[in-house]
């Protein structure tokens, strides 16, 4: 397929010159906000740390097709993200993200675009626009499910937008969104706990034929960082972006919200690498591949790979809200970091499909 890239114009854009965020999409798709009579689902799909949208795109279009589903009835929106130096990007005409590692303009964790324009705008706002747009009855008269789809990086920016979305019912009536957050390098956990692990690292830290049945304990960890363990995003401490602000009311109520978003952690089983400590260790002669993997002391905290992270938290969410209906984890056998092998399998495909489809029906009969 051919993939264009569309510029979508927020609220502040007339105050920025025009200057809109880009995104790609199918060539025979419809631009987002263009009236789009016929298509039943609208997928966001979300690029990781090198903010290639256009291979995500098509990603997820083919993942389209291999579900048994097609691009005449599925939308496919996947939001660009550029940096200084990013190759793609014209800052005349499309807002940007420095390369930034703190909560003010950290475009994972829903920091403002680069201060170097007049007004700035979190990649957070700009997602409920693009949500309350869909909403729009009128453009999308057929529109039935909205998800958003989110890997490494991407998969960050998607828990954390869960957590903090200022879009709800009153914005969507009754259209659904479901979020799926696969394979982050962390999560924002909602109090001081922690999941509990073992004192010593061996090179043994992340066996995925023990993880998948670990049953997991938490606790205040006796290593807080220097006292960073729970700062924003890892936890809700500390500054937070101008998105979440004033943080004495909208932390609360994202707390309270989330409980009811409904949220998978998609986890690739074979996503288990520390490339420099296994190296460091003598632990492997190959070259394992982590794709960046945070090891920060806050992240560590968390677990000791992304596997071993997705199924802590996920354990995490339903000891915190009680056993949670709406937060599900999905495993994905024998994929590592590895964008299209995840969102390209059987088990992703299974949650692209919408309930009470042809396709869905097929599926189930073929199961």
């Amino acid at each position: 397929f051919e993939y264009v890239q569309g510029r979508f114009q927020t609220s502040l854009s007339p105050s920025l010159d025009g200057r809109g965020i880009p995104y790609w999409r199918p060539a025979s798709q419809p631009f987002l906000g263009e009236s789009s009579p016929g298509f039943t689902q609208a997928v966001f799909v979300h690029h990781g740390e090198d903010r290639d949208g256009v291979h995500y795109a098509a990603y997820m279009a083919n993942a389209v097709l291999l579900a048994g589903m097609d691009l005449d009835t599925t939308l496919v929106f996947a939001p660009q993200i550029y940096e200084p130096g990013d190759s793609g990007l014209d800052e005349s005409t499309m807002l940007w993200w420095e390369s930034c590692s703190t909560a003010k303009c950290d475009w994972r964790w829903g920091g403002n675009s680069s201060d170097a324009l007049d007004t700035t705008i979190s990649n957070f706002q700009v997602y409920d626009e693009m949500l309350r747009k869909l909403a729009d009855k009128k453009s999308y008269p057929d529109l039935e499910r909205v998800v958003l789809f989110g890997h490494s990086a991407g998969g960050q920016t998607y828990q954390r937008y869960a957590l903090f979305t200022q879009v709800g019912s009153e914005d969507l009536g009754e259209l659904p969104v479901d979020y799926f957050v696969a394979d982050p390098s962390s999560y924002t956990y909602i109090n001081e706990l922690r999941p509990v692990q073992a004192e010593d690292k061996t090179c043994n830290f992340c066996d995925n034929t023990t993880l998948v049945s670990q049953v997991w304990k938490f606790a205040v960890p006796h290593d807080s960082c220097h006292g960073e363990y729970n700062l924003f995003g890892y936890g809700l401490e500390g500054d937070l972006p101008a998105y979440m602000q004033p943080a004495s009311s909208r932390v609360p109520l994202a707390v309270e919200q989330y409980a009811q978003r409904r949220v998978t952690y998609v986890s690739g089983n074979s996503d288990v690498c520390d490339t420099a400590w296994m190296k460091s260790q003598g632990c492997v002669t190959c070259q394992p591949q982590d794709s960046n993997l945070d090891t920060s002391c806050p992240a560590e905290q968390q677990g000791w790979c992304r596997m071993s992270r997705a199924y802590a938290y996920a354990q995490y969410v339903q000891f915190f809200y009680g056993n949670s209906s709406t937060h599900d984890l999905v495993a994905v056998p024998d994929v590592g970091h590895n964008g299209c092998g995840l969102i390209q399998s059987p088990q992703v495909l299974d949650l692209l499909v919408l309930p009470d489809s042809d396709s869905a029906a097929g599926a189930m009969k073929a199961a």
